[in-house]
């Protein structure tokens, strides 16, 4: 049996932000683990400390360009 090409699942905004929705605050949160646990040494929190929260700025972008360049049908 054949799929016909015309027929593709579309993929809604939700399905399509929802990995990075999960994935931001999961990162956030070893990271900061990982920051507390570093510290004494500024070098490594400092890392640890951007490194979590990257993904959120990032999930926070992707969100909002969404929100303003949706696509209407």
């Amino acid at each position: 049996m054949s799929a016909n090409p015309h027929s593709a699942r579309r993929i809604t905004i939700k399905a399509a932000l929802m990995p990075m929705l999960w994935f931001a605050p999961v990162v956030a949160i070893i990271s900061w683990i990982a920051a507390w646990v570093f510290r004494d040494q500024f070098e490594f929190m400092a890392t640890f400390v951007g490194i979590g929260c990257a993904p959120i700025v990032v999930a926070l972008c992707a969100y909002l360009y969404v929100l303003v360049n949706s696509v209407r049908d």
